[in-house]
């Protein structure tokens, strides 16, 4: 009787110590399976955050790279000249504003373009009125003394007012000689009548097609552009 107490007493003893270790593996479950979950949550805000953090950088960065984009072609844009205007394009632009309502005058006094003598008097001369070629051309359009003289107009042709007057007057005189032709009324205009005449009586080209070239290119800037 007394043993089966004993063993009554053991059994109860080693149940309630299982029980307890049982509750404490359960309790200790428990707690583990909660650290386990706050650091997942907290690894999950961590990457929430630097996510975030990334994403208003790299707005921040486009935004930026958008305006400079815009800024740039902006400047650009304003900067650039049309590809077509001549790499060379520098008319000497005081000189060419200076003499611009004088050659306007004139031109229209003789019947001619103004562009076109603008052009004339770019190749010529550069808007130098004391330009003086090797063989004696003179001034803005670069008279030759002789043809003044032939034109009676040749007072002054170091003068830029009387200079443009009487080259002008030659420049009208050789459009009206081919009919208003301005291919071969340059081309006497730059080496004179006896040479253009030739190409005109066979409409060819004449030889000096590439100074008639010039003078129409500029001609074609004035009109669109000016003296700018």
């Amino acid at each position: 009787m007394r043993a089966a107490v004993i063993l009554l007493a053991l059994f109860v003893a080693c149940g309630c110590s299982a029980a307890t270790g049982g509750d404490y593996q359960k309790d200790g479950s428990k707690t583990r399976k909660s650290s386990h979950e706050a650091r997942k949550k907290s690894k999950k805000s961590s990457k929430a955050s630097k996510s975030a953090s990334a994403g208003k950088s790299k707005g921040a960065g486009e935004q930026s790279t958008s305006s400079g984009k815009a800024s740039g072609s902006g400047t650009g844009a304003a900067a650039a000249l049309p590809a077509d205007v001549p790499q060379t394009y520098k008319p000497r632009k005081a000189a060419c504003e200076k003499y611009r309502d004088m050659i306007e005058v004139i031109a229209a006094r003789n019947g001619l373009e103004p562009e076109l003598v603008l052009g004339v008097v770019k190749v010529e001369s550069n808007f130098n009125p004391e330009c003086r070629s090797r063989v004696g051309a003179t001034g803005l359009m670069q008279v030759m003394p002789r043809t003044g003289e032939h034109m009676k107009c040749d007072d002054d042709l170091e003068d830029p007012q009387l200079n443009v007057e009487c080259g002008c007057r030659v420049l009208k005189k050789y459009l009206d000689l081919y009919n208003g032709n301005v291919i071969y009324g340059l081309a006497a205009y730059n080496a004179g009548p006896g040479n253009a005449n030739p190409s005109a009586k066979e409409s060819k080209t004449p030889f000096n097609f590439s100074y008639v070239e010039k003078v129409l290119r500029w001609r074609n800037v004035f009109v669109r552009y000016g003296c700018r």
